[in-house]
């Protein structure tokens, strides 16, 4: 069931496309294979003996070519999981918002290759948590046709500050290189 209602969000999901100066491109990012419940776009079920999570997560996309080979964008997203531990359960609201930078290395036929840079921002009802990041990404494109493309990313370089209420802040530079990193993007241009 897990791997079908995936197929479905990524199958429903419209499709950066390899776009011109002034294009512009909607769609949904971060559609992740997480089963921590670290959610960009997608559904989770996850069971072991009587503990069980589930949840969804929707992360649209909005972006503009200012030049043929650079785009800036924003994806804002939402995520809800719920949680049953033990006989108890807890229940966690995120929000989630990400400008970026993404810049076209080189592009070949239907295929791209880019790096975007961006900052995020997520904040989680549940622990009255914040954190505050910048990150850089490898990422790689291919027009499905020249209105669809699809993009995928895998890892990231970056820093980021942690602060949960009633704790001390947290903070850290890292490279995440776990299969969890690796995410897909599905546009439509216009």
């Amino acid at each position: 069931m897990k791997k079908f209602l995936t197929l479905a969000v990524v199958a429903l999901i419209a499709m950066s496309a390899s776009a011109q100066k002034g294009s512009m491109y909607i769609g949904a990012s971060s559609i992740n294979f997480s089963d921590q419940g670290d959610l960009g776009t997608g559904f989770i079920y996850a069971k072991s003996g009587d503990n069980k999570m589930t949840g969804f997560g929707i992360t649209p996309e909005f972006g503009y070519f200012f030049e043929d080979n650079m785009a800036f964008g924003i994806m804002a997203g939402y995520g809800y999981t719920k949680t049953e531990l033990n006989g108890g359960d807890s229940k966690t609201s995120t929000i989630r918002i990400n400008p970026y930078l993404r810049y076209f290395l080189n592009q070949s036929g239907n295929f791209g290759f880019y790096i975007q840079g961006g900052v995020n921002y997520e904040y989680e009802t549940e622990a009255k948590s914040n954190l505050i990041g910048v990150n850089f990404m490898p990422g790689v494109s291919y027009a499905i046709s020249p209105k669809f493309t699809a993009t995928a990313t895998f890892g990231n370089l970056g820093y980021e500050y942690f602060k949960q209420d009633g704790l001390d802040a947290a903070n850290g530079f890292g490279l995440n290189l776990k299969m969890s990193s690796l995410m897909f993007g599905l546009s439509y241009c216009f």
